[in-house]
């Protein structure tokens, strides 16, 4: 099956935003990003970026999302979680304030607003 990633990925394939060509990008630990992504995928196999790397994507205005359990308590913006044999998503708004982002009213209607203290 594909990963999600890879359906995350396809879905925003060829979209834009204020005229750009959104870019989604999976976090590597090994390497550092060369170029600053819109969207950046933290898998739930590798560990979550450090507060120097999560700091640049902050002021870059990145839209992290990662699929662990906890990511959005910790550092994301979106997280996929498994629930009952069903994928569903979970917004962190502070989060995405941090990173100067604007989510829909309509997206935070469909996931589980997660409420953390910054």
């Amino acid at each position: 099956p594909p990963t999600i990633v890879a359906v995350f990925a396809e879905s925003l394939a060829g979209k834009e935003v204020d005229g750009r060509t959104i870019v989604v990008t999976s976090y590597d630990p090994t390497r550092r990003q060369a170029n600053i992504p819109h969207v950046l995928f933290v898998h739930r196999n590798v560990p979550e970026p450090s507060g120097e790397e999560l700091q640049t994507m902050i002021d870059q205005h990145v839209l992290v999302v990662g699929e662990s359990s906890q990511f959005v308590h910790r550092i994301g913006i979106i997280g996929f979680v498994e629930e009952d044999k069903s994928l569903r998503f979970q917004i962190n708004i502070a989060a995405a304030k941090r990173s100067d982002l604007k989510l829909s009213a309509h997206l935070a209607r469909l996931g589980e607003v997660v409420k953390v203290e910054l």
